[in-house]
């Protein structure tokens, strides 16, 4: 074990940082952020203990996650569990054996009472001028529009979010982070529709770099719909308008829209403890350039996906969805064979990795 002191830890050990909570319902706060970025940068591995029963907001799941973090949930009995996966766990390391992570959920697994809801998750690349008029935040408002009634109405960059929405001051705070910024996160204020969004910003050579999600609760579905129609939401009427607003308004290079689990807790959508179950993919968007990239016969793709032709026809940008017989994730590997893997790695992990090698500079 490190003989140097951790200022934000509660216990650490040569490659793992541990923090404690012992109330039920933990955000992203201000320490806890800087304990991940900490734990990322110095790749460590962060280990979040907090007590059965609890939920963690979205926004901290997904730094959590980011930072290649686990989630240890500590019975009042004393045992201890993998609260995402729902195995028994003796020792932090435990958390990171993948040997456990084959293993069945325990019979004594704490599971939370609160019963899971869906979302759509969406996520976006897009390309922005880097000019003094230009502002940040109406393709994260845009998202939100495009599939719910609720709207944005506060956002920070840690929780609880203190500042009323408004895109003249987060494009403030986020010009005065250039040229890589911060998370900025925002919700909405409704309780039975609730939202959760996100939004960073990185200058390129080429301009500004946006990086926008949204998660949407949907209405929930009556339990014989959805057990009769596991691919519906593929078909979401939202999904095709949503691509189509973003070609036009936007400057996309790629978007993708996902179905997830989600437990809404008090307006708050997030992590409640029991086995989760990994998004679906429903849909992507490839920008014109990606198009262009990967010169992708629109016919032929065609022909064999759902795919719709969007935007201006010598500047096409394509829509798939995942609407077939198979599987989702099959859908998904037969495209990406089709387009040819390596060259869609070449031309769409540009815009990942260009963020991404942004971010972990000092």
């Amino acid at each position: 074990m490190p003989t140097e002191v951790h200022p934000l830890a509660d216990a650490w050990g040569d490659d793992y940082l541990v923090y404690e909570v012992d109330h039920r319902r933990v955000g992203l706060s201000p320490t806890l952020a800087a304990l991940l970025e900490d734990a990322r940068r110095s790749q460590m591995k962060p280990v979040l203990v907090t007590p059965e029963g609890s939920h963690l907001s979205w926004f901290l799941v997904d730094a959590l996650r980011n930072a290649g973090g686990h989630w240890m949930v500590r019975h009042t009995e004393g045992r201890t569990y993998d609260g995402f996966h729902g195995f028994s766990v003796s020792s932090y390391e435990d958390l990171w054996d993948s040997q456990l992570h084959e293993s069945p959920v325990d019979r004594a697994f704490p599971v939370s009472t609160v019963r899971p809801g869906r979302a759509l998750m969406c996520e976006v690349y897009s390309k922005e001028r880097a000019e003094d008029r230009t502002r940040i935040g109406a393709l994260t408002e845009f998202l939100v529009r495009s599939i719910s009634p609720a709207r944005l109405t506060r956002w920070d960059v840690s929780e609880p979010l203190a500042h009323v929405w408004s895109i003249d001051s987060i494009t403030r705070s986020l010009r005065s982070q250039m040229p890589v910024t911060q998370e900025h996160l925002a919700h909405s204020s409704s309780k039975s529709r609730a939202v959760a969004a996100s939004t960073r910003v990185a200058r390129t050579h080429s301009g500004l770099l946006e990086h926008s999600r949204a998660v949407v609760e949907l209405d929930p579905l009556p339990g014989a719909q959805e057990r009769e129609s596991p691919r519906a939401p593929s078909s979401h009427p939202a999904i095709l308008p949503l691509f189509e607003g973003l070609v036009d308004q936007f400057r996309p290079t790629i978007a993708t829209v996902s179905l997830m689990d989600v437990d809404n807790v008090d307006g708050v959508l997030g992590c409640s403890v029991r086995r989760h179950v990994p998004e679906e993919p429903l849909a992507v968007l490839l920008g014109p350039q990606a198009v262009r990239d990967l010169r992708i016969d629109i016919d032929a793709i065609s022909a064999r996906h759902d795919v719709t032709s969007l935007g201006l026809s010598r500047a096409p940008s394509i829509a798939l969805r995942f609407t077939g017989p198979d599987p989702v994730w099959n859908q998904m590997l037969a495209f990406i064979h089709d387009l040819d893997e390596e060259r869609l790695a070449s031309a769409l992990a540009l815009n990942i990795d260009m963020l991404r090698s942004s971010l972990d500079a000092p």
